[in-house]
């Protein structure tokens, strides 16, 4: 993509013309006329109107068995069975000019307050590691939703008294691919489970061994864009940018 053209980001074309028209709202947001006619459907307003650019198949439909989602925003939002449309966490109402508008910064998972609202965390000791609660909240889809390989890291070090690492785990909750051959010759992805939080609490085991019994624990919530997994090694991934939600530290066992 241009680089001119990756920076403009969702324009506003990408939304609001399809052929000739363009698209609206049923209801006017502003008191004066648009400036030029606009073609008002009530759909635009919903969440299936994002669709387009956040729930589609993989392009290589045509080598596979069964088509496959590369993208399923928008039915992981159905299956939350959340009363909360699309716009009204990523488009909310601003105040401007003669009357309130929604935003159309998009706010999504480059804005560090939208991602730590995502979700709570709780963080305990267990026997010989941590035990990482996440509970979803204000978000009405999978958490992290888009790109194949957006990820939450949750991690912990058990700490030494020269503050070495002695110990230490992690677990990455995402979408997790794997390549297979097709009958076409072409290489495949395919997903083998999803383990991101959706709607209900997730808890996360860390197992550290028994070093880490009396030491204390330092743990961590990240949120990460991964922009080429690299190898099958989860570890592997080249990260192209994160957002810390929170951490904090265990204390030893008494």
């Amino acid at each position: 993509m241009p680089e001119a053209a990756a920076s403009i980001g969702v324009g506003c074309v990408t939304c609001h013309v399809v052929g000739k028209d363009v698209l609206a709202g049923a209801v006017a947001s502003r008191a004066q006329p648009a400036p030029h006619p606009l073609l008002r459907d009530p759909r635009f307003v919903g969440s299936a109107a994002c669709s387009g650019c956040h729930e589609f198949a993989f392009p290589d439909r045509g080598a596979r068995g069964k088509p496959e989602l590369m993208q399923a925003t928008l039915s992981e939002h159905a299956r939350s069975q959340t009363s909360a449309s699309c716009s009204s966490c990523h488009m909310p109402l601003t105040a401007g000019g003669t009357s309130a508008h929604r935003s159309h910064a998009f706010a999504g998972g480059h804005d560090a307050e939208l991602v730590r609202s995502a979700v709570s965390v709780a963080a305990e000791r267990t026997e010989h590691g941590a035990r990482i609660t996440l509970t979803p909240r204000n978000v009405g889809h999978a958490f992290p939703t888009g790109d194949l390989f957006r990820r939450i890291e949750v991690s912990a070090e058990a700490v030494g008294p020269e503050w070495q690492v002695a110990a230490s785990a992690s677990r990455y909750l995402a979408r997790h691919w794997q390549r297979q051959p097709s009958p076409f010759g072409v290489v495949l992805r395919s997903a083998t489970r999803d383990d991101r939080p959706l709607s209900a609490p997730l808890v996360i085991e860390l197992e550290l061994g028994p070093a880490a019994a009396n030491l204390p624990i330092d743990w961590r919530v990240a949120y990460q864009r991964v922009d080429h997994p690299r190898s099958e090694r989860e570890q592997d991934a080249s990260v192209d940018g994160e957002i810390e939600i929170t951490s904090g530290a265990l204390e030893k066992n008494p």
